[in-house]
This record gives C-alpha cells, structure tokens and sequence, in this order.
C-alpha cells in the first residue's frame, strides 16, 4: 500500500492507487465515512516535553500549543495553536451533504492520507456540462479536503473531468464565483460552515459560468503563433520570450529543447487522440496541456510516499497541477474573450 494513503473507498473506477474498498450505492455520509475508514474524531491534548537538564522531570511546554489525536488509538496527527478547531470527520461529510442538496449527489471516493493527517471526499454532482462540438461530457465534482494536523484550512471546491480521458480540469473562472472556498480551523469554524453551504451550495452558478467559458474557447480558432505562445507561456524555456518571438523561433526552441515541459505538453497537444475533434481551439489546447499534467508530467516520490501520492496530491489537493492548469485556463479564457 503505498505509504501516504492510509484508507480509501471508492464507488466506481478504481482510483490512482489501485486498491481500496469498493462500494456500491452509497447514500448518506455516514454510510461513506464507515467505507472510508473515517469513523474517529479527533481530540485536542496538551504537550509535554521532557527537560534532560532535570533528569527524568516532565515540563508543559506552553500553553500557545497543543497537539491533536485520533481517539481510536491515539496517534499523534500534527502541533497546532491554541485557538485551532478540529472540524471532525462526520462535520465535514454533512457539510458536503448539506452543500449538495440533493439525493442524487453520489460519494465516488474518500479517505485518509498521511496517517490521518489529511482526509478527503469526492462526490459527483447530478449536472453534466456538455460543450458543442467536443465528445467528452464534462463530470463535475463536489471535492472536499481536510487537515488535522494544521497544515492546510477546510477547502471544498468544485472541480470537473472530462470523461473521455479522465483529465481533471481547473478552470478558475473570473468574477466572485470561483467555486472555492476555504475555511480556517478556529473557534466560530463551524458557523462558518453554513457560510460556505450558501457559497457552493447553488454549485450550478459555478458549472453554468464554467460552461459558458468552455463554449467560448471552443469556438476560438487558435493560429500556430497563439499555441507556442501559450505553451511557452505555461511552461517556459530559458532565454525564450514568447510574446517577441516569430513563429520559427519559437517552433526550433521546442525542437531543440525536446525533453523540456513546453517540448512534451507541445507533443501531447499535437497527437493525443483524446481531443483529436477540438485540437485546434482554444479549448483543445486547454484539455491537451491538462492531459499532459495528468499523464505526462514525471512526478517525483517523496521521503515516505510514492510518485503516485506525489501526482495525486498535485491534481486534486491544489498541487502544482492543478494550480498550472488554472492558470491555463483562464490565459486561453482570456485569448477567447
């Protein structure tokens, strides 16, 4: 089992890991916090340490921090101030409930990574968004991210895939609605989780704006300068401007630094079958940089985890993926406009 996920369900395809409990017909959080192996809270104890210049004398370290833990077997999940709030598990599942409303939302995954330090849920939402002229029907997501050890607020965001390849997809659309928000563990957490059920509780608002975008860039026609340009922009290469460049400059500085990002996402855009109808739009060139952030990008493993951790944590737990692919989005939402 690879060392970051410690348990995991999931309701249809099997998730990156390969391996989990799988479920059917999952209704209500509870249900999926059993499944997901998320039935322990999490409680809030004081700190000690031991001063050696004092033998075997223990001091209480100061009253500024204390340290969270499981109560099923009193794992140690992480050092937080004083003021901070767990938002427990079975909080979390009924606010991506209550955000929802509605009997059709179905948990696809959830679980605990980190040793519990972080858990998570994925539910689809009963909305698809088709876009004219493009094959894949577009899924959205209600995904929800949690710490208990401080490193990270509540999120829920909303995020969608197209289906067809399985890229997700990070469009952070302009205005007030970016279909995010964030919540910090203090003491009125969870007065503001009624807050956040008004903010992503009509998550169509989202997925409507999303559409809309999506057609635009459909429709937006892009020439040869405007896809190196936009390549090069996302992923630059030393000693290239974009923006100054002509065509053939910036075609033989792709040719000759061939294992570079911009080289490979360049390739994947130019002969991936997966946009084959929508290659030359503003859209296509959005869902081939995503594959290849999806599926190209080397990830490296970390101390304790392995690259799949790695690549997951990066397109799903606002990673470097994620966060690239939005700022692709809204550069090629903006060249459509």
């Amino acid at each position: 089992m690879p060392a970051e996920v410690e348990t995991l369900m999931y309701a249809r395809e099997v998730p990156w890991h390969g391996f989990g409990t799988k479920v059917d017909g999952l209704q209500t959080a509870k249900d999926a916090i059993v499944a997901a192996g998320l039935d322990w809270k999490v409680l809030l104890r004081p700190l000690y340490i031991r001063d050696l210049n004092a033998g075997s004398k223990i001091v209480k370290i100061t009253d500024g921090h204390v340290a969270t833990v499981r109560d099923t077997d009193s794992r140690p999940l992480g050092i937080v101030g004083s003021s901070y709030r767990p938002v427990q598990n079975v909080e979390a599942f009924g606010m991506a409930d209550a955000i929802v409303e509605t009997g059709e939302a179905k948990y696809e995954t959830a679980g605990a990574l980190r040793s519990g330090r972080i858990v998570f849920l994925s539910m689809e939402i009963p909305k698809t968004v088709k876009i004219p002229g493009d094959d894949g029907v577009i899924q959205p997501y209600l995904l929800l991210t949690n710490s208990h050890d401080g490193s990270s607020a509540l999120r829920a965001l909303i995020t969608t895939v197209r289906v067809v390849c399985s890229n997700t997809l990070n469009l952070a659309l302009n205005g007030r609605n970016k279909g995010e928000i964030k919540l910090r563990h203090t003491t009125n957490v969870m007065d503001r989780v009624s807050e956040a059920q008004r903010a992503l509780g009509l998550t169509f608002e989202y997925l409507d704006g999303f559409e809309r975008m999506a057609n635009q860039m459909m429709l937006r026609k892009l020439t040869d300068q405007e896809v190196y340009w936009a390549i090069l922009a996302a992923f630059p290469i030393k000693d290239v401007h974009p923006l100054g460049a002509s065509v053939k400059d910036m075609a033989k500085a792709l040719s000759e630094n061939e294992s570079s990002p911009a080289a490979k996402a360049f390739r994947m855009y130019q002969t991936s079958d997966n946009i084959a109808n929508v290659r030359d739009t503003a859209w296509g060139l959005f869902n081939g940089i995503a594959e290849y952030l999806d599926y190209g990008q080397f990830y490296r493993a970390r101390e304790g985890s392995t690259a799949l951790d790695s690549r997951a944590r990066s397109i799903l737990l606002n990673g470097a993926a994620a966060s690239k692919k939005a700022q692709v989005g809204s550069m090629l939402a903006a060249l459509a406009n």
